[in-house]
């Protein structure tokens, strides 16, 4: 009698954690030496952004682990002892566990990237109430749920244990409350600098690149919603767990990944502006005419200037910096930036005219 074969998807989570463990990895680090060779002091985004990377590493590690140990398997597979299980879902929770805090991680350091950026009043608002939302909805409520819900806290895994859990619909509700706060914080990532370039003329080619780097969260959102919709159908299966979460630890992992991937973009900027001069048409490049310029010339060699890098030339114009410095401010031209206050605002020019006044019935006389 043949030997019945089980379907085994193991290689699918494998495959998709060893990819973006590579690639977030390499990514990150690539930010890491242009911010180093820009300047050998990092940002507290920088920093933040190190605690994520290590997170997402160990969390895909585990996550590899519970995939060689049963994920992706039915439950009648002969594999899957009650203790292979037992082993399986202790490496479950630990990889979802680190998910969960790598993702806080990604989250704050945008947050503390966009709050260095020092834009205008309102906008650093957004941020900072985007700030609150992260770290109460993707640490506080989560940790509650992580190291609260059951007791003891093995009872999660190892059913011997004589112990008890909070109702699956508490641990739904956490689930809805930190896809909602992902999703939301993902559209303000994505929205707000969009908005605030439209209010000022900067080059194409500034705005594209701004589009490109910030629109990436979007990506991020669409990934959320996904595992949104597919936490509820695993965490409501009665059978087969481990073969049917497949499809929610690959969301979770590449949700991550493109977190990671959002955070890193904004300082590689000047590589990805290049990318896109390359891939779209000249005439997509054109930048916006200027006072006193007349007809705009073609900005292949439009570089963005840098705060603070910049020198008055001999007509007492800005002399735009040729590389990208500490600030990545560099997201808008010098001459749109609030200098008194850095922030980030729209100019007009009012011409005040000096008129005499005349008695009436006199007439006015040209003034020599």
């Amino acid at each position: 009698m043949a030997e019945q074969h089980f379907p085994d998807r193991k290689w699918q989570v494998i495959s998709v954690d060893i990819i973006f463990t590579v690639f977030c990895t390499a990514l990150a680090i690539w930010r890491l030496v242009v911010r180093y060779r820009i300047r050998p002091r990092l940002w507290l985004s920088d920093y933040i952004l190190i605690g994520a990377i290590l997170l997402n590493t160990a969390g895909n590690s585990m996550g590899i682990l519970f995939a060689i140990s049963g994920q992706g398997r039915l439950d009648h597979d002969p594999f899957l002892t009650a203790e292979q299980k037992r082993i399986a879902n202790r490496y479950n929770f630990v990889a979802a566990v680190m998910n969960v805090y790598a993702m806080f991680l990604i989250k704050l350091s945008i947050c503390s990237y966009l709050l260095y950026l020092n834009f205008s009043k309102s906008f650093r608002i957004i941020i900072w109430a985007s700030a609150i939302v992260v770290v109460i909805c993707n640490f506080a409520i989560p940790a509650t749920i992580h190291w609260g819900q059951c007791r003891p806290l093995a009872f999660r895994w190892d059913t011997r244990i004589k112990g008890s859990c909070w109702p699956l619909a508490v641990r739904l509700a956490c689930s809805y409350t930190q896809a909602g706060a992902n999703i939301g914080t993902d559209l303000v990532f994505a929205a707000s600098p969009l908005v605030y370039i439209q209010q000022i003329q900067l080059p194409k080619r500034t705005i594209w690149g701004v589009r490109f780097v910030f629109l990436f969260a979007i990506v991020g959102t669409s990934l959320s919603i996904a595992k949104l919709f597919d936490l509820r159908r695993v965490l409501t299966l009665k059978e087969n767990f481990l073969y049917e979460s497949v499809s929610l630890s690959i969301l979770s992992v590449a949700e991550v990944g493109v977190g990671i991937i959002t955070a890193c973009l904004p300082p590689l900027r000047k590589t990805f502006d290049e990318l896109l001069s390359k891939m779209m048409p000249e005439t997509v490049w054109e930048t916006y005419p200027t006072e006193g310029e007349g007809r705009a010339q073609s900005s292949h060699n439009y570089a963005m200037p840098v705060f603070g890098f910049g020198s008055k030339s001999s007509n007492g114009t800005t002399a735009t910096a040729t590389s990208d410095g500490e600030s990545q401010r560099a997201i808008v031209r010098e001459e749109d930036m609030d200098h008194t206050h850095g922030a980030l605002g729209k100019t007009t020019l009012i011409t005040v005219e000096n008129i005499e006044m005349q008695p009436p019935g006199t007439a006015s006389r040209p003034k020599p």
